[in-house]
């Protein structure tokens, strides 16, 4: 899974991030990230049968999770060029 952090200047990002100002923002995120995470967890733990075979169904959700988030990122840049 890709995940991409956006800021609206990169070189101004440098600076700021450095300095901790994007610091609750990242924590907010990477947060985000580890709920949807566990929710996909939860979800595949209740229809996996072995452990391999819920290994290998949360692998794919987390891989059309990450599509997904390609998609959008794709379609963003696309509307919004700036972004």
């Amino acid at each position: 899974m890709t995940t991409v952090v956006a800021f609206p200047d990169k070189a101004k990002a440098k600076g700021t991030a450095s300095s901790g100002k994007h610091m609750p923002e990242m924590s907010h995120r990477v947060e985000n990230l580890l709920q949807i995470a566990t929710a996909l967890t939860q979800i595949t733990s209740r229809s996996a049968a072995t452990k391999e075979e819920m290994a290998q169904k949360l692998t794919n959700r987390l891989s059309a999770r990450g599509r997904a988030q390609d998609l959008v990122r794709k379609f963003t840049r696309h509307c919004h060029p700036c972004v």
